[in-house]
């Protein structure tokens, strides 16, 4: 019987943050053993997928000063500018979400929610700190986005001007 390829995790220590978001941690480590249960349960290349995102830093918290309410926006695998809106145990903006999640049934959830959740759990990702108002003005264009057909994603930080 063949089995699948389990996807690796760096080991190293994270990098300390920067002042703009800034987290500093103690070492973590990732046994084979976790990597192998996460890759029966999620799919190897769902979970492969979702840790090239957090080791490329691509996980991003968004905290509201005032509310305090939070969302994560998490860039895709590709590099490029898209940016998914996630609320880890409810949504992702993506199209694989709505299709392999909701539609098909075929995951359990993305690997965008995947990337944000192994990144809480190692409690290692950036976050920003944003003003309320703003955060309803991106979460509003999530919503057009998704509204016109666009799968939600957003290019670049802003294609409303602000």
């Amino acid at each position: 019987r063949r089995r699948a390829s389990v996807p690796t995790v760096d080991r190293t220590p994270p990098r300390s943050l920067t002042s703009s978001g800034s987290r500093s941690r103690a070492p973590f480590a990732v046994t084979d053993r976790q990597l192998e249960l996460l890759a029966f349960v999620f799919d190897a290349k769902h979970l492969e997928n979702s840790l090239v995102m957090y080791q490329k830093r691509a996980v991003k918290k968004l905290v509201a000063v005032k509310s305090g309410r939070t969302c994560w926006q998490v860039r895709g695998k590709s590099g490029a500018k898209e940016e998914y809106l996630v609320f880890p145990t409810h949504y992702c903006s993506c199209r694989a979400f709505q299709w392999d999640v909701l539609s098909k049934g075929e995951q359990l959830i993305c690997k965008h929610m995947l990337a944000v959740r192994v990144a809480e759990a190692l409690d290692d990702y950036n976050v920003t700190e944003i003003d309320d108002a703003l955060l309803a003005q991106l979460l509003e264009a999530y919503a057009n986005d998704a509204g016109e057909g666009g799968g939600g994603t957003r290019r670049g930080p802003s294609r409303r001007g602000g």
